[in-house]
């Protein structure tokens, strides 16, 4: 009987120890596994400000056009914002859907993923808009790369004396955005990293896999 339940004792620490953590939006309907060792930042504190107990769609949508048209519900971050160089980065917003048919929403998507390229000069489609289906649900997808530029500070010690010099870097950045309805709005999904760094792709594309939509 000891064996057994000590078998068992250490069954329940397994599953607390490795058991994947999920953030789950209480508000507007979205699940997903949290990128494990990321840094989780929710909009929760703000959301409930926003919201308080208005639950109803047309509530929501509410709420989503007087924030300037979208919502941030959380970003996930691989390191520390306050290191230096290129963080990767995941975010969920949440932005009204004013189209009643996919076909629709598909030519708005088309249309705001083409706004990319105003924001970054240099910005190419790596997948054009196109639908894929997310938890079931028919949603747009594209990915994008561009070079994001920077500088580097630090010290150099000449004849005994410290001397600040600037390093200029670039950053080959990849986009990849997720544009998912669900009733009168739609979620955002955006995962941007370094276009060199294969891990943070694979990662990514396991948390898709653990998407849930619906209240």
């Amino acid at each position: 009987m000891k064996k057994v339940s000590l078998l068992v004792m250490l069954y329940i620490l397994s599953k607390g120890v490795f058991a994947q953590k999920t953030f789950k939006d209480k508000y507007f309907g979205i699940s997903i596994n949290e990128p494990k060792n990321w840094i989780v930042k929710n909009n929760n504190a703000f959301i409930d400000s926003l919201l308080g107990n208005k639950l109803s769609d047309s509530l929501l949508s509410n709420a989503i056009e007087a924030n300037n048209g979208s919502i941030t519900i959380a970003t996930f971050h691989k390191y520390d914002e306050k290191k230096s160089g290129f963080i990767p980065v995941i975010q969920i917003t949440v932005l009204n859907n004013p189209s009643v048919l996919f076909n629709d929403f598909e030519v708005d998507m088309k249309a705001s993923a083409n706004l990319y390229k105003s924001l970054y000069q240099d910005f190419s489609f790596i997948t054009s808009p196109q639908p894929v289906v997310i938890n079931g649900k028919k949603s747009i997808y594209f990915s994008g790369k561009f070079i994001l530029s920077g500088t580097k500070t630090f010290e150099v010690n000449i004849g005994g004396s410290n001397f600040q010099q600037n390093q200029l870097l670039k950053y080959q950045i990849r986009t990849k955005v997720y544009a998912i309805p669900y009733g009168n709005y739609f979620f955002q999904l955006s995962f941007t990293d370094n276009l060199e760094v294969k891990e943070d792709e694979k990662l990514f594309e396991e948390l898709l896999t653990s998407i849930k939509i619906g209240k």
